[in-house]
């Protein structure tokens, strides 16, 4: 749903103060045609972002100072609140085993795992930052078909609508 509002504020930004003044409110021959290059333009310029952001939280492009294999005991419930929490190395209860145990949290025993914090949190990231550039991509690359098949020659047929699909 961001997606959606990101990608439509901006459109209308481009439509309102950049395209509408250049080539008018409703362009005929070349001027639609420089309407469509200019959407054409901006759903490249989107897939762009998007790829540099994905490259970016996925550590290829910018390079963090991560450090390697930072693993440590988290609780493992779902159904608690503090699920996801690190554990005190002095909780387990088993801890000559490699990745499940067993954490004495004040009265209770809950079950923890070892997992790499940071390298969740950094998927997350990329996750979220590429589903939303990508969609944002998609929704450009809709509304430029969409203008490419109101243009003069696709409007002359029901067939040349077709070809631009």
């Amino acid at each position: 749903f961001c997606a959606v509002l990101i990608f439509s504020a901006a459109d209308e930004v481009l439509l309102t103060f950049v395209l509408n003044p250049v080539l008018g409110e409703f362009p005929r021959g070349w001027r639609q045609v420089g309407h469509v290059v200019v959407e054409y333009f901006l759903f490249v310029c989107w897939l762009l972002a998007a790829e540099v952001m994905i490259a970016c939280f996925a550590r290829a492009l910018c390079a963090g100072d991560r450090p390697e294999n930072q693993k440590q005991w988290v609780i493992h419930d779902t159904l608690r609140g503090d699920h996801g929490h690190p554990v005190s190395e002095s909780a387990i209860v088993f801890p000559h085993t490699r990745e499940k145990s067993v954490a004495r949290i004040g009265q209770l025993e809950v079950f923890v795992t070892v997992e790499d914090l940071e390298r969740q949190a950094s998927e997350r990231r990329t996750k979220c930052w590429s589903m939303l550039f990508a969609h944002m991509a998609g929704f450009a690359m809709i509304s430029a078909g969409g203008d490419l098949q109101h243009s003069e020659f696709f409007r002359e047929n029901w067939i040349f609508s077709l070809l631009s699909v």
